[in-house]
């Protein structure tokens, strides 16, 4: 159908620069009265050639338009044949376009859904008409699925390319790209809030301090503008559900609520900050409100004034944590968490100490440190320490600073570590809480018993 389209093209032009020449010839010596044309010619000859070449090219016309309905026909009788009358309406119904292409990509038939939708690229470049589909193009000879999305017309399609039969095919899938984004768009997300230092700001059962009452007014007309519903859980904390569209307003908007706290409470002696930790992309809310709560925690033993987001199945996400973490001195807590520790010192048959790799004066004083605390218990601890993996400096400080024998009843290898874990042993791991940057990480996953001492803000992965 391609090749006689474009001969019926060079007919047409050929005939048409005919008539303009003859049209021009007529004119030149008409006007000219060269060899007496003009005195020659009748106006009515004229008149008379005029309709003449009226009714030819209405003639042609007409033969023209005949023989492309023929040819089209023909080509749809032929699709009907091979994909059959039927299975075109079951296209139809399904919103299925098909357009056949030649070796240079032009179209030399589409089905009636393009004619529906007044799309007409009957022998057009269909790269040319679309240049995204020239992927289609650049897939075709990699291994996999040969398909990209297009918008036409408001309408969104996904197309395939069966490169072989040069067949395209449109699949408008806007209502399925709708439901899946009103979808996602709803899909639930879990927070849950606390405001840092809240306990000692109010006092008692004073729940009308003036701070406090700014930053709860803050927290709730943020949540109003970004529709999050809040549940008091206790004084200082709240749960928060959201959808993900007003999710992703937050995330634009760089979770402002944590500024907008700090500036409130900012000129106090302890700073009210809030510490956020949501949870998405997960189906079941039950789940998600568990990682949420984990996500909470992380966000505070990193140092509060800060959100933290949990996506299932990645790493976390964190925002704000610009401001100092603020030091809480409660003696009955620092009470309870050394009696606490002195507990599983005396409990132990031997302890074990180390720091990070590249150990640095501050680990190492952790370390004797908890060797000072055994010793004061009468109780074997050795610290585990590779002198290789150690700052020159702290290495230096330690080896002068002892004698042989405190040296070696000091220090042990890491694999001769290994090989004194028992179920009744103590690991305590000090100045570092993540796994794979402690001096033995093999001692971990043999040690029944932990305690992990460290000061820097907590992160995603940790020691459990």
């Amino acid at each position: 159908m391609g090749k006689k389209i474009r001969l019926i093209k060079i007919i047409s032009f050929a005939l048409i620069v005919f008539e303009i020449l003859l049209i021009a010839i007529f004119a030149i010596l008409y006007f000219t009265n060269v060899f007496g044309f003009k005195d020659a010619i009748q106006p009515q000859w004229v008149l008379l050639g005029s309709a003449i070449f009226v009714f030819l090219d209405c003639i042609y016309v007409w033969v023209i338009s005949m023989s492309i309905a023929s040819l089209r026909h023909k080509t749809d009788l032929h699709a009907a044949e091979v994909i059959g009358s039927d299975v075109q309406e079951a296209y139809n119904f399904a919103m299925i376009g098909l357009a056949v292409t030649d070796k240079f990509d032009n179209v030399l038939w589409t089905n009636d859904l393009f004619k529906d939708r007044h799309i007409d690229i009957i022998d057009s470049n269909i790269l040319e008409w679309q240049p995204e589909l020239a992927v289609l193009k650049d897939m075709s000879n990699m291994s996999g699925e040969k398909e990209c999305k297009i918008t036409l017309n408001s309408r969104t399609y996904q197309v395939k390319l069966l490169i072989e039969a040069g067949l395209w095919i449109f699949k408008d899938v806007t209502d399925f790209e709708e439901s899946f984004n009103y979808s996602k768009e709803q899909a639930p997300v879990v927070g849950v809030l606390m405001i840092d230092n809240y306990d000692d700001v109010v006092r008692g059962d004073d729940d009308f301090n003036d701070i406090a009452t700014k930053v709860k007014n803050v927290i709730f007309n943020y949540a109003r503008e970004y529709g999050v519903l809040l549940r008091r859980i206790k004084n200082d904390s709240y749960s928060m559900l959201c959808n993900y569209k007003n999710y992703c307003r937050m995330n634009a908007d760089h979770f402002s609520i944590i500024d907008k706290v700090r500036e409130v409470s900012s000129g106090t002696d302890i700073p009210l900050t809030l510490s956020i930790g949501l949870a998405r992309e997960f189906p079941d809310v039950i789940k998600l409100n568990e990682l949420a709560n984990e996500a909470l925690d992380i966000a505070m033993s990193r140092g509060g004034d800060q959100v933290c987001v949990a996506v299932y199945g990645s790493e976390m996400e964190f925002y704000g944590g610009k401001s100092e973490a603020q030091e809480k001195r409660n003696r009955v807590k620092d009470r309870v968490l050394a009696d606490s520790l002195i507990t599983l010192i005396k409990s132990s048959s031997n302890i074990l100490v180390m720091g990070h790799t590249n150990m640095d004066m501050d680990a190492l004083g952790a370390c004797l440190g908890i060797k000072a605390m055994c010793t004061r218990f009468d109780k074997k601890c050795r610290m585990v320490a590779d002198l290789k993996a150690t700052e020159s400096k702290t290495r230096a400080a330690f080896t002068s600073s002892f004698s042989k024998e405190e040296f070696e009843d000091i220090l042990i290898t890491p694999a001769a570590a290994y090989d004194t874990i028992n179920p009744n042993t103590l690991l305590v791991v000090v100045d570092v809480h993540i796994p794979s940057m402690v001096m033995a990480p093999k001692l971990l996953d043999k040690s029944t018993k932990v305690v992990v001492i460290d000061h820097h803000r907590r992160g995603e992965d940790y020691i459990d």
